[in-house]
């Protein structure tokens, strides 16, 4: 899936910032940073720097041993997308999967049916579970591998 660009107006862009990494580091301190070896810390540290949020919602994952010495590896292979909402994750989905085109594709040879064509969000979710986790955290869609 594709990341969308990130629209923001720089003017909010500190705040922003700053009201992230204030959520990040209080969902992190939930996951005992405090209490993890010098390595650990450096590693996790290492994590946020270079992908803020979507590190710290994939070290929530029960199948992820945050102290592995290769959690940052393992990001990197389990890590898709990070989109500012689920509609934005949805939309990626779709296009990636090839039913927009084959949409329009279709609604170019029956245009008698453009009215009555319409997604199924809940089945289009369903997909995506089978073959992603998304998880919803600071206000960000953040998408993985299963």
């Amino acid at each position: 899936m594709n990341p969308e660009t990130p629209q923001s107006r720089p003017e909010h862009n500190d705040e922003r910032r700053l009201g992230d990494a204030l959520l990040m580091f209080s969902a992190i301190d939930k996951l005992g940073f405090g209490s993890r070896a010098p390595d650990v810390q450096a590693r996790w540290q290492e994590g946020v720097d270079r992908y803020g949020t979507a590190f710290v919602a994939y070290l929530g994952f029960e199948r992820v041993n945050p102290d592995d010495p290769e959690v940052l590896q393992h990001f990197d292979i389990d890590y898709v997308a990070t989109y500012s909402t689920q509609n934005a994750a949805i939309a990626a989905f779709v296009e990636d999967m090839g039913w927009a085109t084959e949409r329009e594709e279709f609604g170019r040879l029956h245009p008698e049916t453009e009215l009555y064509l319409a997604w199924d969000v809940s089945e289009i979710e369903t997909r995506m579970g089978e073959l992603y986790e998304v998880v919803q955290l600071n206000g960000k869609t953040i998408v993985f591998l299963r």
